[in-house]
C-alpha cells in the first residue's frame, strides 16, 4: 500500500505537527511540514542526542521495566540554575532536530533572547523510543497520554539531577496533539511544569467528530463561496457515480485506483475509504494552508486548491491530488490504493521500523484515548453521507479487534475526558492556548482564559504560530506571536 496513502489516512486521525493520518486521522505530525523547517536554518548550533531510562508502566510500582527514551538538547552556555528551560513536547512521530536548529523559530529566537537550553522529549512509541519489542495489543496497552505526561516529569526531574538545577523554569511547548500533552503536564505536575504553549491543543476527547467537516466547509466558504459549491458538487457526483459500475470504472480511470472498486461485487468499506482518502487530501491542504513551512508557505494553499477546483468536474479534484503528489517530490501520475483490505492489512503490522508503525500506534490511541473521527454523520455537508461513524469503529475492530466495539470506544474516550478535564474543565493555570480561526481542529480547544491566556488568531491555520515569521504575515499572526513572548517572559519573571 502507497505509504503516503496511509499516512493521508491516518487523518485529520492531524501536528507534534504530522499530516495525513492521525487525528481525523491526518495526524498531527506532519513529516513534510517538519521536514519544510530545514529550509531556514541559518548555522549549526550545538545540538546532541541521548537517552533516559524510562519506567514502562509509571502507574505501577512493582514493575521495574525500563526502556530507552531518546531525547534531542540544545544547551544554552549560559544557563542559570533556576532559569527557563524550554522542553518541545514529541508527538505522534519521530523527534526532529529541526525544532531545535532552525533559528527562526519563535520559541528558539525566545530561549537565545532567556539564556535557555531547549530540549525535545520524543514520545514513547514514536522513532526510536521503542518501549516494548513490538507493537502488539500487548505491546500498545502501555502507549497512551497518561503514561507520556508521567514520561515528561520524569524526565525533567532526570535533566534537574544531572545538569544539578537548583529550581529551573520548564517550559512546555508543543503543538496540535502534543500541544495537549504541554498542557497536560503542566496541569498534572504544575510544580515542575512552569508554563506551557499548547498551539491548537485539542484537549477535548470526541468519538464523533463530525465538527471538522463543518468547519472545513465554512473555511473554503469564507474564502471562495464558488469553490465551496464546486467541491460538494464533486462529491456529490462521485457518490452518484459510486452506484453504478460503469461510474465507478470511470472513477478508477480517473484516479488511478487500485482494482478494489470495479470488482464482481464492490465492498462498501472499499466505497467508504476511497471517499476517506479523498477527502483528507482536502483536508491536509486546508489544515497546513500557508503556514511557514516549505510547500506549505505557496504551494498547498487553500488558494491554489481552489485555482484548480474552477469547475465541477470530478478531472479537477485529482488534479488536486495530483499537486500534493508533486509537493511530497512523487509523480503526479501516482496510483492511489484505497483497498480497505490492504489498509488493513498494512496497519496491523505489529513491528518496529516500518512504514505502517507510526500509524498504527496513532490509530490505537484514537480507538482508545481521543476518537477524533472527522465523520460525515451531518450529512448536509461538504462530504455528504459517505464516511459515518459505523466506518471509523469498523477501522478499530478490524485493526485491534471485535472488542472494540461503539460502546468500549465511547467509554475510553469518556476517561480521557474525565481524567484530563477536557476543554471545559482543564485544571492548570499559565497555559497559552494559541488557536486559528481558519483550523479544523479550534473547536476541540480551550476557548475560555480561567487563568490562562486564550489567543484566537484570525486568518490562521493549524498550529501558525509556531513557526517562523516572515514580512508578509497577517497583522494577527504577528501580534499573536508577540503576546506569546511576552506572556512567557511575564510568566518567567
Amino acid at each position: 500500500m502507497d505509504k503516503s496513502v496511509c499516512l493521508l489516512i491516518l487523518a485529520v486521525i492531524c501536528e507534534f505537527i504530522n499530516p495525513i493520518e492521525g487525528r481525523t486521522e491526518i495526524s498531527q505530525n506532519d513529516v513534510s511540514v517538519i521536514n519544510g523547517l530545514s529550509n531556514v536554518i541559518r548555522e549549526k548550533p550545538l545540538i546532541g542526542r541521548n537517552i533516559i531510562k524510562q519506567k514502562l508502566d509509571h502507574f505501577n510500582e512493582s514493575d521495574k521495566r525500563r526502556w530507552n527514551q531518546w531525547f534531542i538538547h540544545r544547551k544554552s552556555r549560559s544557563q542559570s540554575p533556576n532559569g527557563p528551560i524550554f522542553l518541545i513536547i514529541g508527538g505522534e512521530g519521530a523527534a526532529d532536530r529541526n525544532w531545535l536548529a532552525n533559528q527562526g523559530l519563535p520559541h528558539v529566537l525566545l530561549a537565545d533572547r532567556m539564556n535557555a537550553s531547549i530540549y525535545l522529549l520524543e514520545h514513547r512509541f514514536y522513532g526510536n523510543s521503542r518501549p516494548t519489542k513490538d507493537l502488539s495489543k500487548q505491546s500498545l496497552k502501555y502507549l497512551n497520554a497518561r503514561q507520556a505526561v508521567q514520561d515528561i516529569e520524569a524526565f525533567v526531574d532526570h535533566v534537574n539531577k544531572r545538569e544539578g538545577l537548583r529550581d529551573p523554569k520548564w517550559i512546555a511547548v508543543g503543538g496540535s496533539y502534543s500541544g495537549s500533552l504541554a498542557a497536560w503536564s503542566r496541569e498534572k505536575s504544575p510544580r515542575k511544569i512552569r508554563a506551557a504553549v499548547a498551539s491548537s491543543a485539542p484537549l477535548l476527547a470526541k468519538v464523533d467528530f463530525s465538527e471538522f467537516g463543518r468547519q472545513v466547509e465554512a473555511i473554503v466558504t469564507k474564502t471562495d463561496i464558488r469553490c465551496a459549491h464546486n467541491i460538494k458538487s464533486i462529491f456529490r457526483q462521485l457518490t452518484e457515480k459510486m452506484k453504478t459500475q460503469a461510474g465507478r470504472h470511470e472513477i478508477v480511470e480517473i484516479f488511478r485506483l487500485d482494482d478494489s472498486l470495479i470488482r464482481p461485487k464492490v465492498s462498501v468499506k472499499d466505497i467508504q475509504n476511497f471517499f476517506f482518502v479523498v477527502r483528507n487530501y482536502i483536508n491536509f491542504i486546508i489544515m497546513h494552508s500557508a503556514i511557514n513551512a516549505r510547500m506549505h508557505r505557496d504551494v498547498l494553499t487553500l488558494r491554489s486548491m481552489c485555482d484548480i477546483l474552477d469547475g465541477v468536474s470530478i478531472q479537477s479534484l485529482r488534479k488536486v491530488i495530483s499537486m500534493v503528489m508533486i509537493a511530497q517530490g512523487k509523480s503526479p501520475n501516482t496510483a492511489i490504493d484505497v483497498s480497505y483490505d490492504n489498509f488493513v492489512k498494512f496497519m496491523k503490522n505489529e513491528r518496529y521500523a516500518q512504514p505502517s508503525s507510526q500509524p498504527r500506534a496513532w490509530l490505537y490511541q484514537n480507538c482508545n484515548e481521543f476518537g477524533h473521527f472527522a465523520t460525515s454523520e451531518d450529512r448536509n455537508g461538504f462530504f455528504g453521507d459517505t464516511i459515518p461513524l459505523s466506518f471509523f469503529i469498523g477501522r478499530c475492530q478490524d485493526v485491534f479487534g471485535p472488542e472494540y466495539t461503539k460502546e468500549r470506544i465511547l467509554q475510553n474516550i469518556a476517561s480521557t475526558n474525565t481524567y484530563f478535564g477536557g476543554n471545559k474543565n482543564f485544571k492548570a493555570t499559565d497555559v497559552i492556548f494559541p488557536n486559528g480561526s481558519d483550523d479544523p481542529w479550534f473547536a476541540l480547544g480551550v476557548l475560555e482564559a480561567r487563568g490562562n491566556d486564550v489567543i484566537f488568531i484570525d486568518g490562521t491555520s493549524h498550529v501558525a504560530d509556531m513557526y517562523p515569521s516572515r514580512s508578509s504575515d497577517s497583522h494577527s499572526l504577528q501580534l499573536a506571536q508577540q503576546r506569546i513572548r511576552r506572556k512567557l517572559e511575564e510568566f518567567m519573571s
